[in-house]
Formats: structure tokens, C-alpha cells, sequence
């Protein structure tokens, strides 16, 4: 027994210095001042207008789900940048131990830890966003993994609390991202049919009954939230139907197909599906195979959600991670069984997987060595402190551009909801018009311009009525640090 649980402690450090160590390469990391990521600095720009009384959609533009901001504005409230970085390291630990326990019903302790920490070596090199709904989805899916996987690899059937947890998880997942369903689907989606055929209503009216509370105890503080702070008409608009006419534009089957395929190929991204596939072939257990269906079924719904969109932003894979633990948790085992006659089999696992592995362990290693010792934040630190030595409390600024970096470093607040233009923005009728009239009705105390090679008007042609106010109405006030600083004139 001493043993077991000795080797169980040395698992669980294990497991908690894979979180430690993927959380290190954030850019929110408190141990180096690395700048801050384009997406991050959205996201936590809205988080910190919550601790100001702000509310997300009516005072902040963004097309991302509501708790993106909600979970990181108690950790920024507390701790800033810190405090949201815990809130990483809490939901990667989290991620982690319920990947674990998902992986223990495909090996023994050591193969499930091994699966593990190859799975979360490939999600570092999809972490490019910090603080972002893919990173906040994945305590919920791994949650819901593990529950579905323990549904069909135990003799015990899910718990009410259980699809109450479920429905909880799906309902998170969504309000982080619209498009974040399909492992629910794929699953929801087999055990319906199985229990239909069985023509077992009672229990198919308590799984209903279960994850519709769950949904419920979800939905109706976040629904609350918005109505009650007049954001619901925003939040419809600009998470549902603008980012629903982003993520479709320019569709078609060739670059559908394409993305796809560009998707599944990233750092042993395959994987799943080749192991989905080869368990429907060989694994002739009844219980087990509808597992098999809806772990495939919601993998490839997973990806096609996702190639709908585009291929370009590593990031999006970061959600297929907990579709890798299971498939690379087999994987251990066929290879250490491969090496059975070997006496040194292993150290030959070992070499064979350091090998197979080199390239996203030694970029891993050295994405945590460049964030210990980047100092590349500097430069904002700098700015935000001239904006606020030549500003009052009260005062506006704004920032031409994308992304929304510089609201992080000061303390005053933007003249307009639309903190960053471009990107989902040019997605939104009016967007431009509503931008403009806030810069000139409430005309900022600094508008603030990314230093491009020395020059300041390198941006889109419609930005030019803010271009002439700066001419007629500002003076230069900084030209250092990255960015110009324009200072209304007294």
C-alpha cells in the first residue's frame, strides 16, 4: 500500500510539472515580461474593463463567448496578469488529472501518464493564445471525456450527477465558443441511439433530464448576466450571427476539404482517427464499440467544425487534445509491447518516444527558456506610463489598429467599444462608422498608433478623418517605445 501510494504521489508531481510547464510558455507568466499575445490582449482587456464595471458586447466588441472574459476577471481582479495565470496553471491541472484518470481505461499507471504528457507535448506547440476560450474549453471536455469513457469502459452507468456535470460542461464549452459542441454531440449522439434501441425510455428521459439541468445551471446565470446589463441584443449579434458570417465567409468544398486535412496532419494530429478507425476494426466488444463510434464521431465533427472556419491558427487544435490521450495511451502500450522480448525495452520506450518526439520536446524546452527571458513587455510598460503621466482620471484614449495591447497599461479607458479594428470587426455593419463617430464625439485625450518604421499613417484609407484630427486637434506627444502617442491639444 506505502508503495502504491508513493508511486501515485510521484504521478500526480508528474502530472501537475506537465501543467507547470505548459502554463510556463504563456505569455501571462509571471516569472518574464514576454509580450503579450495579439488575441490575449483582447481578451484580458475585457476582462479588466469587468473589474471596472464594464460588461462584455455593450462596452467591448469581440465575437468571442462571454465566459472567454468572465473566467480571467477574477484572477485579473486579484492579481492581474498573475492572477489570470493561476487561473491557467488551475485549468490546465485540472485538464491534466482528468486526462489521467481517461487514460487509466486504456493502460496501467505508467502508459496512462506517458499518453498524457506526449498529449499535453503537443498541445504546447498549439498554445499560442493565452487566457483564450480553446485553452478555458478543456478542463470541460476532458471532464466530459473522462465521464463518457468511464460510462462505457466500467460496469457502472453514469450517475444523474454525472449528466448533470455533463450538461454543465457542454454549456461552459459553448459560451466559451459557439462551435465548441461536437465531442458532446458525438457521444450524446450514440448513447442516444443505443439506448432508443433498446427501447430503455426511462433511462433516455434521464439523461435528457440530467443534462438539460446542467445546461440550465449554466445558461441561466450567464443569460442573467447579459440581460440584466442590457449586453444580450450585443451578444447576439456579435458571438452568434457576426461570428457565424466570419467563420462561413468565403466557403467552398476545395478549402473546406484542404483545411481538413492541413488540421489533422499537425504534430500527430491523425492519430485519433487512425485509432478510432482500428478499434472499430479489431475490437469486436459490443459495450466498448459504441465508445469507438462516438470517440470518432466526435473527433472528425470536431475537425470539420473547424475547417469550416480556416487552418491557419494553430491554436484552434488545441481542442483535439483530449481526443490524443486516449489513442497515444494505446500507442505506449503496442510499443512497449512490441519491445517485449527486448530485456532493455524500457529504456528502448523511452529512446523510441525521446526520438519520435525531439522536435516538439526541444521546442518545448525552449519556448519556457525564451519566456523566462523576454523582456519584450518593456516597451507597453513605458507607454502605458507616459499615457497616464500626461492624462487625468476620466479621460479616454484610444488605439488605431489591431491588436489592443496598450489598455493593459493604463489606467484609462477607451473612447470606444471597438478596441481593436479589423479582423472579426470588418465582419460587422457599421462597425467603421460607429468607430469614427465615437473618436470624434468623444475625442480621446491620446490616440495611440503602432510606430511602423517610423511612420504612423500606414493604415486602411477609411481611417482618414482620424488622420486629419491628429493634424488639426493633436500634437506629438511620444514617437518612442513602438508607438506614437498623440496628445489632444489644451
Amino acid at each position: 500500500m506505502l508503495n502504491t501510494k508513493h508511486n501515485n504521489a510521484i504521478i500526480y508531481a508528474g502530472l501537475f510539472c506537465a501543467a507547470l510547464f505548459v502554463c510556463l510558455i504563456s505569455c501571462l507568466n509571471p516569472f518574464g515580461l514576454t509580450n503579450i499575445n495579439n488575441d490575449t490582449s483582447v481578451f484580458l482587456t475585457i476582462a479588466q474593463g469587468i473589474t471596472r464595471g464594464q460588461v462584455p458586447f455593450r462596452d467591448f466588441y469581440d465575437n468571442k463567448g462571454p465566459l472567454t472574459y468572465l473566467i480571467s476577471a477574477p484572477g485579473f481582479a486579484l492579481g492581474r496578469f498573475t492572477g489570470v495565470w493561476i487561473t491557467e496553471l488551475l485549468f490546465m491541472c485540472v485538464s491534466v488529472f482528468f486526462a489521467y484518470k481517461t487514460a487509466l481505461f486504456f493502460g496501467s499507471p505508467v502508459f496512462a501518464f506517458t499518453g498524457v504528457v506526449l498529449s499535453f507535448i503537443i498541445l504546447h506547440n498549439f498554445f499560442e493564445v493565452a487566457a483564450g476560450s480553446e485553452e478555458y474549453a478543456l478542463p470541460f471536455m476532458m471532464v466530459s471525456l473522462y465521464i463518457f469513457t468511464k460510462h462505457y469502459f466500467s460496469s457502472k452507468r453514469i450517475a444523474f450527477f454525472e449528466l448533470i456535470i455533463l450538461g454543465c460542461c457542454f454549456a461552459a464549452s459553448v459560451f466559451l465558443r459557439i462551435n465548441f459542441f461536437p465531442l458532446w454531440l458525438g457521444f450524446c449522439a450514440v448513447i442516444g441511439v443505443e439506448t432508443i434501441h433498446k427501447r430503455d425510455f426511462t433511462s433516455l428521459g434521464k439523461y435528457l433530464l440530467g443534462f438539460l439541468t446542467g445546461i440550465c445551471i449554466v445558461t441561466i446565470p450567464v443569460m442573467g448576466y447579459l440581460i440584466l446589463n442590457n449586453a444580450l441584443s450585443d451578444y447576439i449579434n456579435q458571438n452568434i450571427i457576426t461570428g457565424s458570417a466570419r467563420g462561413f465567409s468565403g466557403f467552398n468544398m476545395v478549402r473546406f476539404i484542404r483545411s481538413f486535412f492541413i488540421i489533422t496532419s499537425k504534430n500527430f494530429c491523425f492519430a485519433p482517427l487512425l485509432a478510432g478507425f482500428v478499434w472499430l476494426v479489431k475490437d469486436r466488444d459490443t459495450k466498448k464499440r459504441g465508445y469507438y463510434m462516438g470517440y470518432a464521431a466526435a473527433f472528425i465533427l470536431t475537425v470539420l467544425f473547424h475547417a469550416v472556419i480556416r487552418t491557419s491558427f494553430d491554436h484552434y487544435n488545441m481542442v483535439l487534445t483530449p481526443f490524443l490521450v486516449p489513442a497515444f495511451t494505446c500507442f505506449a502500450v503496442h510499443i512497449y509491447t512490441y519491445f517485449s522480448t527486448n530485456k532493455y525495452r524500457s529504456v528502448c520506450c523511452a529512446v523510441f518516444f525521446a526520438l519520435l518526439f525531439s522536435m516538439p520536446i526541444a521546442q518545448w524546452f525552449y519556448d519556457v527558456y525564451v519566456s523566462l527571458h523576454d523582456t519584450t513587455r518593456t516597451d507597453l510598460i513605458h507607454t502605458g506610463n507616459i499615457i497616464d503621466e500626461h492624462t487625468s482620471a476620466g479621460d479616454t484614449i484610444i488605439f488605431l489598429g489591431f491588436p489592443a495591447r496598450i489598455y493593459l497599461f493604463t489606467q484609462r479607458d477607451t473612447a470606444s467599444r471597438y478596441i481593436y479594428q479589423g479582423s472579426g470587426v470588418d465582419y460587422e455593419p457599421g462597425a467603421r462608422e460607429e468607430f469614427l463617430s465615437d473618436v470624434r464625439t468623444k475625442q480621446p485625450a491620446v490616440i495611440a498608433i503602432e510606430n511602423k518604421e517610423g511612420r504612423f499613417d500606414h493604415l486602411p484609407e477609411w481611417y482618414a478623418p482620424v488622420y486629419r484630427m491628429i493634424e488639426n486637434e493633436y500634437r506629438l506627444l511620444s514617437d518612442k517605445n513602438g508607438y506614437f502617442l498623440f496628445r489632444k491639444k489644451d
